[in-house]
């Protein structure tokens, strides 16, 4: 349920299957070492990117590059390290050695993970500036916007209202110089709904309510609005116990029948609707045998609908154990969800464990420090009080404003 589950290099593949003795076999030691908690793996991954870096640029790009490919991914996988390890100065700077020794269009993605490194680091005016950087160099004003949402993203999370607000000046003049070039009406609409969005967002954080739906309802009247985007907006009028405001909200994405269900369900829960709440979301977990057997469908409204239920048959749980033993990757998400069923059962060794696990993607991703305080909300509806002590470590447990 996280609006951004990852930014990553595209060099973040593990390599398979290597030849005894070669440097894919150190590479993938390492890796294995580190995914085992094993400090050894951090010391073997050193060597070999202080090894490759000797090397002359010639010799680790011949046979299609293939040593200095080796050389990203042991940067990348170095670097998650130890952003999971709030070591975010070490990350930043091998997250600048990947900028400088990848030849490839990647380069951006490498310099957005150190600005966010930094950001998290605290060294936040060297983190935004950076990111400023990339997003006056982007040419393309669909992708600076998306650059602006994550500087926004991160100036609203430290509550840093000024620069918010100058970030803003700033995107509304190159909307404007858009809406007067531009023979794209749509385009001009869809930019002037980003921007909207973008005061809606501000006005709310600084507890403007009427003007932030005032800006919201604009933002729709332009142009459609995501899912992520109504979601995201729902979720910051939840923390701050809009609930009326929130339903009428969450009614209008289109775009994901079962999250509408789920939060409508939530929502009418916290109004004191408590039949109309298990009428939604008995619907949701109902629908599941059809959403199964799309790969593409989200599991996460089902889990939480069955959990908010009682989860007494376990269905939520197997759901969502089951999405994870199906999957290469696990994401933060799965491991969110899987934490907060061990919880409820007062299981608490593997409640622990997972919540850990998704705590340390969050910071391996670069995203946060903590897990978002939306999903702390759930946790305190759901998990047992007595209990709820025990697991706050993990989360933010209070909106961050």
């Amino acid at each position: 349920m996280n609006k951004r589950e990852t930014i990553s290099s595209s060099h973040s593949q593990r390599i398979m299957t290597p030849a005894k003795g070669s440097w894919e076999e150190k590479l993938l030691q390492g890796q294995e070492l580190l995914a085992k908690q094993d400090e050894s793996g951090r010391i073997l991954l050193q060597q070999l990117i202080e090894r490759l870096l000797q090397m002359p640029e010639s010799i680790r790009m011949a046979g299609n590059q293939r040593l200095n490919n080796i050389l990203l991914v042991a940067i990348d996988s170095l670097a998650s390290h130890f952003m999971s390890r709030d070591r975010f100065a070490e990350a930043a700077t091998l997250l600048e050695t990947g900028a400088k020794v990848d030849p490839s269009t990647q380069r951006d993605g490498w310099r957005l993970r150190r600005a966010m490194a930094l950001l998290l680091g605290g060294a936040q005016d060297e983190g935004f500036a950076l990111l400023k950087a990339l997003i006056l160099a982007e040419e393309e004003l669909q992708k600076r916007l998306q650059l602006w949402e994550m500087y926004l993203d991160k100036a609203l999370r430290w509550r840093l209202f000024d620069r918010a607000q100058q970030a803003i000046v700033e995107i509304e003049h190159g909307v404007n110089r858009a809406s007067a070039t531009s023979d794209d009406a749509a385009q001009v609409r869809s930019f002037q709904s980003m921007l909207a969005y973008f005061k809606a967002r501000l006005s709310l954080a600084q507890h403007r309510v009427d003007e932030a739906l005032a800006w919201m309802e604009y933002a729709a009247a332009q142009a459609p609005l995501t899912s992520g985007r109504i979601y995201g907006f729902v979720l910051e009028l939840i923390e701050r116990n809009h609930y009326t405001e929130a339903l009428k909200w969450a009614q209008r994405d289109q775009e994901n029948p079962m999250r509408i269900r789920f939060l409508s369900g939530y929502l009418h829960f916290h109004l004191g609707a408590h039949a109309e709440a298990e009428r939604l979301w008995r619907q949701v977990v109902r629908a599941f045998s059809d959403a199964a057997a799309s790969e593409r469908a989200d599991i996460t409204p089902i889990v939480l609908s069955d959990y908010y239920l009682g989860g007494k048959e376990g269905l939520g749980l197997s759901i969502v154990l089951g999405s994870m033993r199906a999957q290469d990757e696990i994401v933060t998400t799965q491991f969110y969800l899987a934490g907060l069923g061990w919880a409820m059962r007062g299981e608490k060794f593997s409640a622990h464990s997972n919540f850990k696990l998704a705590l340390l993607r969050t910071k391996m991703l670069t995203i946060d420090l903590k897990l978002p305080s939306a999903w702390w909300l759930f946790c305190k509806d759901l998990i047992a009080a007595a209990d709820l002590p025990e697991y706050e470590a993990y989360f933010e447990t209070s909106p961050t404003f």
